[in-house]
């Protein structure tokens, strides 16, 4: 996972620099930003509650606050911070860039669910969640495709494994192609059909 941390960092740095493929467009991607943000906020809060916890409130008014804010049901502590916020924050990162091929940098292993199950359930559902999506693709707009809509998908369970019919070829290959380039043992919890 710290190879997949160190990634993020490359693939932030590539996208905003380089830019994205033979267009030349810079970026920053939606889930390393999302991820970042995230850890942004979180950080703060958490600097916010170990500063106030630490904070001798001078009178009524800073007390009633104070109490309000760390009289919570969960007791914060730095090592919460690093296994819970952390790598949740990193999941969303992880999500977008471990699903897609950015120029200049070699793809990651795929991701097993062992490694990062929030990751991987990230990866799992962008990848299966395509019914009413509209695509931001130029060719896809301007011929007017419209999604898949999600009264067209069937989706049961058969023998422990989750069964998704997109009652669509090109779109069920689609799908196999992307969870095999992200993911390891996908097909152990799923069938995809048709």
């Amino acid at each position: 996972m710290i190879e997949r941390i160190n990634f993020l960092e490359k693939s932030f740095e590539c996208l905003l620099n380089k830019g994205m493929g033979s267009s030349g467009i810079r970026l920053i991607d939606h889930g390393i930003c999302s991820g970042l943000l995230l850890l942004l906020s979180s950080t703060f809060y958490f600097n916010v509650f170990f500063s106030l916890k630490n904070h001798d409130a001078s009178n009524e008014y800073e007390s009633f606050l104070k109490n309000k804010f760390i009289n919570r049901e969960i007791e914060y502590n730095a090592l919460h911070w690093w296994n819970v916020i952390v790598w949740a924050t990193a999941a969303a990162a992880i999500h977008n860039v471990q699903q897609n091929n950015i120029d200049g940098l070699s793809h990651l292993d795929n991701l097993n669910i062992d490694d990062d199950p929030l990751a991987y359930l990230g990866v799992l559902v962008d990848i299966l969640q395509v019914w009413d999506r509209t695509s931001v693709r130029r060719e896809k707009t301007i011929w007017g495709d419209l999604p898949i809509q999600g009264t067209d998908i069937n989706l049961s369970l058969i023998n422990n494994k989750i069964e998704i019919d997109y009652n669509d070829v090109t779109i069920s290959e689609t799908i196999k192609e992307d969870l095999d380039f992200a993911l390891i043992g996908w097909d152990k919890l799923l069938e995809i059909k048709p």
